[in-house]
């Protein structure tokens, strides 16, 4: 039994170190008969790797298994520039015999792997048909063309610049009109509430001439400081009477407004801090001077609004 192994392992060696030579498309023998060709993958392209599968069947096609690469020669089968030839084998499957040839094919069409003869048995010529990378729908590209603009792209464009030119515009006019009326309208509409705040304080104060003595003077020094820090000087709730009337006169109503003011709050912190005594008469004078205060703010901005904008006219 020993003696049998080592002369197939023998028959074997000499086959494939002879095969190179025998290697030929050529004619001799009847090719061996083949049941299936199959290839992988089944779908290919010019230059693709392509594995060609031939099944001949259970019987033994007389030699061993084999496998030879290209880098042993296929003879006048590499000079072919059609085709190229990268291997072949013949194996054995639960099938049966299975002869292979992996290959390439340059150009596309159907084409065809001769009969190859390896160890004295002609194998059977496979035909192929290999895809053209380019199809018939496919374009070449030509050369390059100008570029043409889509239909209508002048008039989005120019539709386009309009709508910057206008969204720039209406960024100037927020910037430098309507911006600056909305803050106009805003301080307007604050001195009225401020001026109604204190008119209705005052009015409250008069029909209450009866009440607490420094409760009544602190709501009247209190309501008269808010007015004058929202039409004039915004820090005036924290200034004593002593800083108000040392203020300079310039952005200030004149007819003594801030000589009346400091006066009448000096007076008011007297009669709550110092202990002084005032009747319904003094009450009385003491809102008719803050309402004289407020007429004189009053007069005083609608002129300098005025002459505003009489100097940008």
């Amino acid at each position: 039994m020993r003696v049998g192994r080592l002369c197939r392992v023998a028959a074997l060696t000499a086959l494939v170190m002879a095969a190179p030579a025998g290697i030929a498309a050529q004619s001799g023998p009847e090719p061996l008969r083949s049941l299936s060709v199959g290839f992988e993958p089944a779908r290919f392209y010019a230059g693709e790797k392509v594995r060609a599968l031939v099944a001949l069947g259970p019987g033994n096609p007389g030699i061993p298994a084999f496998s030879i690469d290209k880098g042993q020669g296929f003879g006048a089968l590499d000079a072919r520039p059609e085709l190229e030839i990268l291997g072949a084998s013949l194996s054995s499957t639960k099938a049966g015999w299975l002869y292979s040839v992996t290959f390439i094919a340059w150009a596309p069409g159907v084409g065809t792997i001769p009969s190859l003869s390896i160890g004295g048995l002609r194998f059977p010529a496979i035909e192929y048909a290999a895809i053209a990378t380019t199809g018939a729908d496919d374009r070449v590209p030509g050369p390059r063309r100008p570029q043409v603009d889509p239909p209508g792209a002048a008039l989005y464009l120019y539709a386009s610049l309009a709508l910057l030119a206008v969204i720039a515009l209406l960024t100037l006019a927020f910037v430098y009109w309507i911006l600056p009326g909305a803050r106009a309208l805003l301080v307007a509409w604050r001195s009225r509430e401020a001026f109604r705040l204190l008119s209705r304080t005052l009015d409250w104060l008069d029909a209450n001439v009866e009440g607490p003595e420094r409760e009544w003077y602190a709501l009247l020094s209190r309501s008269l400081r808010i007015y004058v820090a929202r039409r004039l000087i915004p820090e005036a709730e924290a200034l004593t009477p002593a800083e108000i009337a040392a203020l300079p006169p310039a952005g200030l109503p004149e007819n003594g407004f801030k000589e009346g003011l400091s006066a009448l709050l000096g007076e008011s912190d007297q009669i709550r801090y110092a202990g002084r005594n005032a009747g319904t008469t003094a009450r009385a004078r003491a809102t008719r001077q803050a309402r004289d205060l407020a007429g004189l703010v009053e007069g005083w901005e609608e002129v300098a609004t005025k002459a505003g904008a009489d100097a940008r006219t």
